[in-house]
């Protein structure tokens, strides 16, 4: 009579165990990172096949400073503005009264006293590049843009929506009038010194000759 070996019962997980495992792994990344503070966002988008993202080349870029814009997330409006500056290398575009943030005024950030509180400021927030649409000034609505060239060689930006053109807006004058550095007037030559004819011929030369 062939007996059966006895049940082999397993044992109960050990409570905890997956959680230990998985915070030895996070305080390696941890360590990693720490390490490698820079590198560490790379390796991983590297590990994944995910190509870091290139900002736009200066060519392609079509908007530009004092700009009328509209602002999207998605299919969510986030507002309407005036571009107030840009920064090509980040692809990033800063819009007046979108995505407004609370930051440390310079005054408190830079204050010597640290038991002073510090005080904060609202001011706008970067927004990516392609959350922004131009205005189309046919019918009020956000719009494409293209580069096209006029017969006279001009570079212009075109909206794909109508066909109008796009023109940049220009800076606006300056309150007073610009007074030229110091040092400018002193590197300046008179103009009667410019004029002088210094190439004339000494007498001695002209005996010779």
């Amino acid at each position: 009579m062939l007996l059966r070996p006895p049940a082999v019962t397993p044992a109960p997980p050990i409570a905890g165990a997956s959680r230990q495992r998985s915070q030895k792994q996070s305080n390696k990344l941890r360590q990693k990172r720490m390490a490698h503070p820079r590198r560490s966002k790379r390796d991983a988008m590297a590990r994944r096949g995910i190509k870091p993202q290139q900002p736009l080349p200066d060519w392609k870029w079509g908007i530009f400073a004092r700009d009328e814009v509209a602002v999207y997330h998605g299919k969510r409006k986030m507002g309407q503005g005036k571009v107030l500056r840009v920064d090509h290398a980040r692809s990033r575009v800063w819009v007046e009264g979108i995505k407004l943030r609370e930051f440390a005024t310079e005054e408190s950030a830079n204050d010597p006293d640290p038991s002073r509180p510090l005080e904060y400021e609202l001011r706008e927030d970067s927004v990516h590049y392609s959350q922004c649409n131009l205005i189309d000034p046919v019918d009020g609505r956000r719009t494409r843009l293209r580069w096209r060239y006029l017969p006279d060689g001009r570079r212009v930006r075109v909206a794909v929506r109508s066909g109008a053109l796009l023109p940049r807006v220009p800076p606006p004058p300056p309150d007073e009038p610009r007074e030229f550095p110091r040092w400018s007037e002193r590197l300046t030559t008179p103009r009667d010194a410019v004029l002088e004819r210094t190439n004339i011929a000494p007498q001695w030369a002209k005996q010779r000759v």
